[in-house]
């Protein structure tokens, strides 16, 4: 490695201006290709489609088209009541249907209503395909209501109600109703089809209205492409102006669109800032322990385009940036600098101490060079090793900052020493030697001199010290939990989740909700293995182990149950008798029998066996109240069973194991975070083994002998106990994705001790001390900077980039600690046995 390093140090001699052209050029391509990368907001993007509740659950998402959906929640500012708060909310629904975006409506549906009979033209259909395939839709239990309806003085009692009606002001507005159905029986379709709201609501109207009244949900669908972020902006832009002019309504947005935009402009924001002041700390750290402005360009310059030669990459490879990836700009930058530091560190020493450039830049690349590039190769390790995981976010993001590693290494060992050859040579030319040995002079600042001093008098106490610490700090580090529950990741502010909290606590009971997913060759069938699972469920319902269920089968009935019914209807009830005292009580009663003539087509059809049903089944009206439970996926159809539950291990094991042997899938949250909770755990344990055999393996190249082997590994299993203890303390939780920061942790944690011992080994293993005066000042910087970055990650909005953030600042703060304090003071120990072995000979 000393060869090749002394190749790059004559090469950035003899052709410094050409090297730094070069890496300009790829530069440029980097913010070319930086400029086209999107971000992805798909949180299952992060997660492999493997078969199991977390795959059925994508999918469902995709099918169902969630993301196209936006539901409304509104509130009155003032108290008022709900008629006020209807009135409102048909103003809303107006305005809604008057927004053009590009000339056309974004809206494919508005629904603010459980059913839409009082529209003439939706009742009539539903009438229609009632009378004519009534088995569809009656259900065992309405066949003796259905009968009683039929009787002769049921018959005169219902006519003689629908002429008084016919006779009051309200006439005009109900005289076609009554025409198309005069003895009510649609009541049947009409409290089946009230079973399709997802929603619980106030059953005295039709309105989705709250229990108390006080809030009212719009659920609506979108015409948008995900991907379209532009004109969703648009339509958010307009609903906002809506709320302006209902000044008296508080309207609450959120569903897969809303929380889609929210989330890219929070991500966009984390990057911005995260990487912003990471840059700004690093940079005024610098320069805090330089002195000199040029210094900020010998970082900024190669850790920018490092950056940008990262993104080029992974827009070349994945074309877009998810919620995890969105943090490793940060990460970058802290990693990226310490190589810098190390170099500038050992070339600014040299300097000052009479060496030229370009023995000092030989010196810099070929001593100093060939530990950062162990360390650098040990961090690109850790994080290469989290690429094998099987979750697809954590894939990504290992694998952009490996290469993010890597790029800022290669720029730093090439353009970082072109720099300063033209630099010190610009100087010498335009301003003498003089100025030159003014600039490099012996560096104070962060140098421990003091912890140097207190180690040569007190390093025992100093070990022992460490000890204790560490076993209070491993007592407490068996308090810390573990975090099941992704959600709780899901960043606070973000208002479409706050308004999707309040819609399931007033909407839905705060109950959890689980998916059964059954597929089928056609509706048919799929009906007939829904009616099966729907009597397990209402086993369920009735021991309390599930709230309520919502689904495909709450509407219709299967073609086998509907002959059935059928047949239970022909041996009950004499139609042919029903019509004749239908036809002579209106007759009694002065009506026109041919007013009736559509209903009175019902008489006839229960005898007829028509094909047609699925065909009329398909029309907007129909296929909106569908769309909720079913999908055409090919040649196969898809329906999605709701069922609110309690939540909870307990509950979700007694559903699970309910519909377990069933023509289906179930999936919901509970289920997916118990899967991902194991794909993690096992990717854990993994990538600690991976890791740690890898550093292993680099770190026993490098020495080549057991002791400095082990001795390296001191401060970074202190460190991380004490990281552990710090966690239990504070009660912080460790969850799936601050998890994967331990590999990364043994990567960067690692550094401090290999370094402090790359230079006692230089000193033949004799002087302890000189490690800690030039090389711990080094680290100091390198692991303040790491802090500096990942510090940065805790102001983000989300739980997972700050959580990562907290852990990788205190790992790395504490190995620091122990590789200042406590690694020196094992060195010394080492140096007094050592001659004292020596002198006793």
């Amino acid at each position: 490695m000393s060869y090749l390093l002394k190749k790059i140090a004559k090469l950035s001699i003899l052709h410094p201006r050409k090297i730094i052209f070069s890496f300009f050029v790829l530069f440029i391509l980097g913010i070319i290709l930086t400029g086209r990368i999107k971000i992805d907001t798909d949180f299952f993007s992060l997660f492999p489609k493997e078969e199991g509740p977390l795959k059925v659950l994508a999918e469902n998402i995709k099918d169902m088209g969630a993301f196209n959906h936006i539901y409304f929640l509104l509130e009155a500012k003032q108290d008022k009541n709900s008629s006020y708060l209807i009135k409102k909310g048909e103003q809303f629904v107006s305005m809604l249907k008057e927004i053009k975006i590009n000339g056309k409506s974004p809206f494919t549906q508005i629904r603010y209503k459980r059913t839409d009979f009082a529209n003439k033209k939706s009742f009539s259909l539903w009438a229609y395909i009632f009378f004519r395939h009534p088995e569809r839709f009656i259900e065992k239990n309405d066949i003796k209501w259905i009968k009683r309806k039929l009787t002769s003085h049921a018959i005169k009692k219902e006519l003689l109600i629908d002429k008084r009606l016919l006779t009051t002001p309200f006439s005009l507005k109900i005289k076609d109703f009554i025409k198309i159905d005069p003895l009510g029986f649609t009541k049947v379709i009409k409290r089946r089809v009230e079973t399709t709201s997802f929603f619980l609501s106030d059953k005295k109207n039709d309105y989705f209205l709250s229990n108390n009244g006080d809030m009212m949900l719009i659920q609506t669908a979108i015409n948008i492409p995900p991907y379209d972020m532009a004109t969703l902006r648009r339509l958010l832009s307009h609903i906002k102006n809506i709320e302006v002019k209902l000044k008296d309504i508080k309207i609450g947005i959120t569903g897969g669109a809303s929380i889609a935009a929210a989330q890219e402009k929070v991500i966009k924001r984390d990057i911005l800032i995260t990487i912003t002041t990471s840059l700004l700390g690093i940079l005024l750290l610098f320069f805090f322990a330089y002195r000199r402005w040029i210094t900020l360009f010998f970082i900024g310059f190669p850790l920018i385009i490092g950056l940008h030669l990262t993104l080029g990459v992974a827009y070349l490879l994945f074309g877009k940036l998810n919620i995890l990836a969105a943090g490793f700009g940060a990460i970058l930058m802290g990693l990226g600098v310490d190589f810098a530091i190390h170099l500038y560190d050992r070339f600014h020493s040299e300097r000052a101490y009479g060496k030229t450039s370009e023995e000092a830049l030989i010196i810099s690349l070929t001593k100093t060079g060939s530990g950062v590039i162990t360390a650098g190769l040990t961090t690109i390790a850790a994080f290469l090793t989290i690429t094998i995981s099987d979750v697809r976010g954590i894939q990504e993001f290992g694998f952009m900052v490996a290469i993010g590693v890597f790029f800022c290494l290669l720029t730093i060992i090439f353009v970082l020493p072109s720099s300063l050859i033209i630099l010190d040579r610009h100087h010498e030319k335009k301003r003498g030697k003089a100025y030159i040995e003014s600039i490099y002079h012996p560096l104070k600042v962060l140098k421990p001199i003091y912890i140097a001093s207190l180690i040569r008098f007190h390093h025992r106490l100093i070990i022992l010290f460490f000890i204790i610490i560490s076993i209070i700090m491993g007592y407490f580090s068996l308090h810390v939990k573990w975090e099941k529950d992704f959600r709780n990741l899901r960043p606070k502010e973000i208002d479409p989740y706050q308004v999707y909290e309040k819609l399931i606590h007033n909407f839905r009971g705060g109950y959890e909700q689980a998916y059964f997913v059954i597929k089928a060759k056609n509706m048919d069938d799929l009906l007939s293995c829904e009616e099966k699972v729907i009597s397990q469920l209402k086993k369920l319902k009735s021991k309390n182990d599930i709230f309520s269920y919502f689904s495909f089968s709450s509407i219709l009935n299967s073609k086998e149950k509907a002959n059935k019914i059928k047949r239970m209807l022909l041996e009950e009830i004499d139609f042919k008798k029903a019509k004749e005292d239908f036809i002579n009580e209106a007759n009694n009663l002065g009506f026109s029998v041919i007013y009736f003539d559509h209903f009175l087509k019902f008489f006839d059809n229960i005898y007829n066996n028509y094909d047609d049903f699925w065909e009329i089944m398909d029309k907007k009206e129909t296929k909106e109240l569908l769309s909720p439970f079913l999908v055409k996926k090919g040649t196969e159809v898809k329906s999605v069973i709701t069922i609110l539950y309690k939540g909870g291990e307990v509950y979700s094991k007694k559903l699970e194991s309910a519909l377990t042997g069933f023509n289906g899938k179930i999936t919901g949250m509970d289920f997916v975070n118990n899967q991902i909770d194991r794909m993690v755990k096992k990717d854990i344990t993994k990538f600690m083994i991976l890791a740690f055999l890898g550093v292993i393996f680099l770190i026993v190249i490098h020495f080549r002998r057991l002791f400095p082997v082990l001795l390296s590994f001191v401060p970074l299993f202190t460190g991380i106990l004490w990281m552990m203890g710090l966690l239990g303390i504070i009660g912080m939780k460790i969850n799936i994705f601050n998890s994967m920061v331990f590999p990364l942790i043994l990567g960067i944690g690692i550094d401090d001790g290999i370094l402090i011992l790359t230079r006692f080994r230089e000193t033949g293993n004799n002087d302890w001390e000189t490690p800690l005066l030039f090389t711990g000042r080094a680290i100091t910087m390198t692991s303040l900077t790491t802090m500096i970055a990942f510090g940065s990650l805790i102001s983000a909005s989300y739980p997972i980039l700050s959580s990562i953030g907290f852990i990788i600042l205190f790992g790395v703060g504490f190995c620091l600690l122990t590789s200042l304090f406590l690694l020196p003071s094992l060195l010394k120990e080492f140096v007094n046995v050592r001659n004292k072995k020596i002198e006793s000979r």
